[in-house]
């Protein structure tokens, strides 16, 4: 699991990182999150939440903003 320090908490909680989305937005992106999705994430992970734990920053970032762009066109 990637170390977390207040560098990385403080990336998280930053402006640049914070997305405007509607409920229905933040809803289907929370529902992919908790699913399983092999195509990404491979086997061995629970789910997709699970597997971006294991991710560095950077990391979770590229992905997330994968995901996004996928599920909403964003």
């Amino acid at each position: 699991m990637p170390v977390v320090n207040s560098r990385s908490i403080q990336r998280i909680h930053s402006i640049e990182n914070i997305f405007e989305l509607s409920k229905a937005d933040h809803a289907k992106i929370s529902h992919y999150y908790s699913r399983k999705d092999l195509r990404r994430t491979g086997k061995g992970h629970s789910t997709v939440r699970a597997w971006m734990n294991n991710l560095s920053y950077q990391e979770q970032h590229a992905q997330g903003l994968k995901i996004m762009k996928d599920l909403l066109g964003k």
